[in-house]
């Protein structure tokens, strides 16, 4: 899930959770916001964070492009290097709920298809269904 320490894969990974927690966490969060919960509905607020929200998953969709170019009979494109780690579950656990924000991951083909690569392991399977099976994923 890992590189070892002060790699430069290490460095990269380290890289994409500051991504994650300083852009795609609180701008999809914030879309949330605007496009969910809040009592009036401020259209401003609506488009300027799913706009950006999409900006963001365009970041996410080039870096996997540009990690295609590099893969050669891995087991999968992932953000850094040629195994899942802890930067993919990070941004993970925020495109899983791409829909909540009103957000539609099948415009980012790169991001689908790694999003459908980290669904496909029996384990994330398992980990969604604690404590009780996902059911709200098929409702979105």
């Amino acid at each position: 899930m890992s590189y070892p320490y002060d790699s430069d894969e290490y460095w990269e990974v380290v890289e994409w959770f500051v991504w994650m927690q300083s852009g795609l966490g609180p701008m999809q969060d914030q879309a949330n916001n605007f496009y969910r919960y809040a009592p009036e509905k401020i259209q401003y607020g609506i488009n300027r964070y799913h706009t950006e929200t999409k900006r963001l998953y365009e970041v996410l969709e080039n870096r996997l492009e540009e990690q295609s170019k590099k893969a050669s009979g891995t087991d999968g494109l992932w953000i850094v290097g040629n195994k899942m780690t802890t930067a993919d579950l990070a941004c993970f656990s925020w495109i899983n709920w791409a829909e909540w924000a009103g957000v539609d991951v099948k415009e980012f083909n790169e991001v689908k298809e790694w999003l459908d690569r980290i669904y496909s392991r029996p384990a994330i399977q398992k980990g969604l269904d604690v404590p009780e099976p996902f059911e709200m994923k098929k409702k979105m």
